[in-house]
């Protein structure tokens, strides 16, 4: 399939290397705060939430790699730049974290936007 093909199900231009560059970032963002936000945690219960956040955003990428993108148009195309934009700000904050509960924050939100966007892959 080419990453530069215009799919079904909207009337967008969200491309499929596009959709897989906004999980990679949030993927990569969230391996690169977890360091910092597991040192934060004080219970296992924060550590947990943490670890699955991050793993959340890695599944949503490599599972989105193994399929075509179905969907897109304004939602998808969207969530993409909304996705691209959280990692950024994931890798940036997670160097200020305070508190454990800022960072589950954090990733949560990523992780929100990543499975979000991954549903545009079937």
């Amino acid at each position: 399939m080419s990453d530069t093909q215009i799919l079904i199900d909207g009337n967008g231009t969200l491309t499929r290397a596009e959709a897989l560059a906004a999980l990679r970032a949030a993927d990569e963002a969230a391996r690169a705060a977890r360091r910092d936000a597991l040192k934060l945690c004080q219970t296992n219960e924060e550590r947990c939430k943490v670890l699955s956040y991050c793993i959340a955003c890695s599944l949503a990428y490599t599972s989105a790699l193994h399929k075509s993108l179905k969907s897109t148009g304004p939602l998808f195309e969207r969530q993409a730049k909304d996705l691209k934009v959280a990692a950024s700000e994931v890798e940036r904050k997670s160097k200020q974290l305070e508190r454990a509960a800022d960072a589950v924050k954090l990733l949560a939100e990523t992780v929100k936007l990543a499975s979000s966007l991954s549903k545009a892959f079937a």
